[in-house]
């Protein structure tokens, strides 16, 4: 179990000890537990180390959520293999996650971490009840228009809610509200509350993109409700 200081304290050396990192938590007193991967160099022999700052290395194979087998999971333990079997974390030909979640995830940007962290740490608190564990990783900044990454090393929060749509719909706005002052970009794949006008101003392309669809889909026959109310406008 990592300690919030110890995060807090050496983020960046933490979020860079493997190749990619996540750390998992339902906010307690802990952030739980941390994943790392590393790509393998031929002829490299490093050993596991047993310690990452106050955590201790895991002994056994484990589930993000402590209470769910393992088995679903990706092998681990420092057994290698190929890449596309060890970055995911859930095997391909197994139920992901709970199997039975609302997820939700906002990404901002890296300079801004550990004061969204904390933000959305206080934000969770009276909800944890509603959580099956949340997610902490980081993506590096790309140039793609409606990207969560674009123009920024980005920080990414996500979680995985327990199957109540009224409730979750009743966080969303609270964790939102939240992150406010680091303008957050939501995943759009996941569920979330911000409207088209909430994030024309996170995204500096987002005015362009909206050019681009009337000047190639003029009909709308691409168009939906969710493009309307979330990118659209």
């Amino acid at each position: 179990d990592l300690g919030w200081n110890a995060l807090y304290d050496n983020f960046d050396a933490v979020m860079s000890s493997g190749t990619s990192v996540s750390l998992f938590t339902d906010w307690g007193d802990t952030v739980d537990s941390v994943w790392t991967k590393q790509r393998l160099v031929a002829g490299s022999d490093e050993p596991i180390s047993p310690y990452l700052f106050d955590a201790k290395a895991a002994t056994r194979d484990q589930h993000p959520v402590r209470s769910l087998s393992a088995e679903t999971c990706t092998a681990q333990m420092g057994v290698p293999a190929a890449w596309a079997d060890r970055l995911p974390h859930f095997r391909m030909d197994a139920v992901p996650a709970s199997g039975n979640e609302i997820q939700a995830e906002y990404m901002v940007a890296r300079t801004d971490a550990l004061a969204a962290i904390e933000a959305f740490r206080t934000a969770i608190e009276p909800h944890r009840d509603m959580l099956w564990i949340s997610e902490i990783r980081t993506v590096a900044a790309d140039d793609l228009w409606m990207s969560t990454a674009y123009g920024a090393d980005t920080i990414c929060l996500h979680t995985s809610f327990r199957n109540d749509q009224a409730t979750v719909d009743r966080i969303l706005p609270v964790i939102e509200d939240a992150l406010g002052p680091f303008a957050p970009r939501p995943h759009w794949g996941k569920v979330f509350a911000a409207t088209a006008r909430d994030l024309e101003g996170r995204y500096p392309k987002l005015a362009d993109f909206r050019d681009l669809v009337q000047r190639l889909d003029p009909r709308g026959a691409f168009r939906s409700d969710f493009l309307e109310r979330h990118v659209l406008g």
